[in-house]
């Protein structure tokens, strides 16, 4: 028989994923900390997904290094959504939180002034910001069939032995797009409303 063409490798970089409430993380992060983007699993209830949390933490300027990290202040924004308990969670928990981290100097003044006075409710706190979730393309690594050659044989003792100890194996490698197992949310600062344009382009439209 031949050997199974199989997938070798899938490159996939993640910035804030998705953890469990109050568990730990189910990766480690690896961009950096201001993208204002997160991955969740794909099995997540979108509808579900609101607003918990805005506060000030120290976080760190880079995620990719685990040493001689350095902290900066920020504004961390925490979302929570519904999704399918992880395997490996033997509460079978659904219930899930994400992160994304703001610089101090992005938040606009009646969102910091809010924050600072300790009056911002979770309702409140929703209409400052808004999410769009996509699913990004990410390079996958695949035997290339056609120019590669695949030996009969069979494993033994966990090794391939060919059948025909002449004949030599060649194997090519091509990348091609696939579709992340994770979904992108992106989150972004609302635009302002202009709450006094409306209520005098709705005057003007009752006359």
């Amino acid at each position: 028989m031949h050997r199974s063409l199989m997938f070798i490798a899938t490159l996939l970089a993640t910035a804030a994923l998705a953890q469990p409430r109050g568990g730990d993380s189910m990766e480690i992060a690896g961009l950096p900390s201001f993208t204002h983007v997160a991955h969740i699993p794909e099995s997540a209830d979108l509808a579900s997904i609101k607003i918990e949390s805005v506060k000030t933490v120290k976080t760190p300027a880079s995620l990719r290094s685990a040493t001689n990290v350095s902290l900066v202040p920020a504004y961390e924004v925490t979302y929570s959504f519904r999704g399918e308990a992880l395997t490996s969670d033997e509460y079978g928990s659904t219930g899930f939180t994400f992160s994304v981290y703001f610089r101090m100097d992005e938040l606009g003044q009646e969102l910091v002034s809010a924050l600072s006075a300790g009056r911002l409710r979770k309702r409140d706190a929703a209409r400052f910001f808004d999410f769009s979730v996509s699913r990004d393309a990410i390079p996958q690594t695949l035997i290339d069939p056609a120019n590669s050659t695949l030996c009969d044989g069979n494993y033994r003792d966990g090794n391939w032995i060919p059948a025909d100890p002449k004949c030599a194996e060649r194997i090519a490698y091509w990348t091609v797009k696939g579709e992340s197992p994770y979904l992108t949310v992106k989150v972004n600062l609302a635009p302002p409303r202009l709450e006094g344009t409306a209520t005098a382009d709705s005057r003007s439209r009752k006359k």
